[in-house]
């Protein structure tokens, strides 16, 4: 993108609109989620779990949908209002319980060298930021990922379309779109797009990597809090930066290719493959943690939201999510002794029936 498209975004009501539909609406319906589930009440973990949230009600949504041929304007209004709705649970029962306490920091225990190692840290994140927002524009590969989502917003029609030549295509044959099926992620910045009024491929590359930026690193700094026998800003933050540095310098596997986690946040943060990888399994492992701390029907749904979520960033988070809920239980099983832990295996039973569903589209090539 431009800088001259760039600023014509940041002109317009059209950022206001972006920060509302990225940054505030993933906030309130992380909100809603916390306040039902009995969560921790911070920003980052309304971030974080909101919009794994609502990836997983969209695979929810959309993969039914799809197969019976629905529009994309009927997800997109179907999904819209279900937000609004689930966003104003929390607020709803807040105002009932009469709560209004957020868990903010108080003043007097903040340390003048903590804030000055955070502002570095945030430095050092928005020069990151940077660097991954020019490299987005670098790699064009699988470039289809935009154009099914242009194709979406011009016919009304989910993967129906040869994304390379725009015909109308029966039964979703081609063998690229498998895997899009039951796993839609083109739909979410189809559906940015449409009610931001930016152009698919401006939001793709640029304005949806800056909050899935902000996600990735949300998930990072929950996960460091949660290995830390009590969270700690310094250390978290210290784990944040050794992450950016290893995403910086190790990101060459030597061959030229760019299937490293951290050649795929630089280059890729508009993939779902990709955001499965910095951000779906550190989210996984943080769901897992709260369920091994506690052993409680509050924290086993996470589990099962995520791994939902991971199913619909990418089809490899079909077969990745599974394998990791699997060796989970039964390792929490044997140590803890607590076999009724084994039953987490039946989150798993909506993978089994996705990856069935794309052997039989399969199929029908």
């Amino acid at each position: 993108m431009s800088v001259k498209e760039l600023f014509s975004v940041l002109t317009q009501g059209q950022v206001l609109k972006s920060i509302f539909v990225l940054l505030i609406m993933p906030l309130f319906v992380g909100h809603s989620f916390s306040i039902l589930l009995k969560r921790k009440k911070s920003i980052p973990e309304y971030y974080v779990f909101g919009l794994t949230f609502l990836f997983a009600v969209m695979e929810v949504i959309c993969v039914p949908a799809i197969m019976n041929f629905k529009s994309f304007t009927f997800v997109y209004y179907f999904l819209f209002w279900f937000i609004i709705i689930f966003s104003l649970i929390g607020v709803v029962i807040r105002i009932i319980r009469k709560d209004f306490d957020f868990d903010f920091p108080d003043l007097e225990d903040i340390k003048y060298l903590r804030v000055i190692f955070t502002i570095g840290v945030v430095i050092f994140c928005m020069y990151f930021l940077r660097l991954t927002i020019i490299y987005q524009n670098v790699n064009d590969d699988d470039s289809r990922f935009v154009v099914v989502s242009v194709d979406m917003l011009e016919y009304d029609k989910m993967y129906l379309n040869n994304p390379a030549t725009g015909e109308d295509i029966p039964n979703f044959i081609l063998t690229e779109d498998h895997k899009d099926v039951v796993s839609p992620w083109g739909v979410y910045i189809a559906a940015l797009s449409k009610f931001t009024g930016i152009k698919v491929v401006t939001m793709a590359h640029s304005i949806m990597d800056l909050a899935l930026y902000i996600y990735v690193m949300c998930a990072w700094w929950l996960l460091a809090g949660r290995m830390l026998k009590k969270e700690n800003a310094i250390m978290q933050g210290s784990f944040l930066v050794l992450i950016l540095l290893m995403a910086m310098y190790g990101n060459d596997r030597g061959d030229g290719l760019i299937n490293t986690v951290f050649m795929k946040f630089l280059y890729r943060l508009w993939q779902g493959k990709a955001v499965l990888a910095s951000a779906g399994i550190p989210i996984m492992y943080i769901s897992m943690f709260d369920y091994y701390k506690k052993n409680s029907i509050y924290n086993a749904i996470p589990i099962f939201v995520t791994n939902l979520a991971m199913c619909f960033m990418s089809a490899n988070g079909i077969v990745i999510a599974p394998i990791m809920i699997g060796v989970f239980a039964v390792i929490y099983s044997l140590l803890q002794f607590k076999w009724h832990t084994l039953l987490i295996l039946l989150f798993t039973i909506p993978n089994y029936y996705l990856y069935k569903l794309y052997f039989y589209l399969m199929g029908l090539r």
